[in-house]
């Protein structure tokens, strides 16, 4: 689905723009850290977040990684996707040794600690790459 290009600038940056879509159907952003491995996007969250809540309701969500610049220099990938909440068992891990290899063992994840968001992506634009 993805350029050689668009895996490069995606694999260069750790933050997005993750947007879901709320009960009232406000959209809901924030930015967050992600990992990514070629096909799919992980995002780690805590139990109480707004995010999860969301897309345990609505599996559809949006991210955005971008860099400033004028309007011929900004460079950005969006991505429309279907979330999967991963708690435990087998996926759970192999996503959290992906997310720990990136950013290192110091944010202290573990199993029943917090979910880890799989975005499969579905749809994506990208300008400037």
């Amino acid at each position: 689905m993805f350029t050689d290009s668009e895996k490069q600038f995606l694999n260069a940056h750790s933050l997005c723009r993750f947007a879901s879509i709320s009960p009232d159907a406000w959209p809901h952003n924030v930015p967050v850290g992600y990992t990514f491995d070629g096909e799919y996007f992980y995002i780690s969250t805590e139990y109480t977040t707004k995010k999860l809540r969301n897309v345990r309701r609505n599996r559809r969500a949006s991210l955005v990684v971008d860099e400033p610049g004028t309007k011929a220099t900004r460079k950005a990938v969006m991505i429309q996707g279907e979330v999967e909440v991963l708690q435990t068992g087998p996926e759970f891990h192999a996503a959290l040794q992906k997310i720990v290899s990136q950013r290192g063992e110091k944010w202290g994840f573990k199993e029943g600690g917090q979910a880890i968001l799989r975005v499969r992506p579905v749809r994506k634009v990208s300008w400037n790459i």
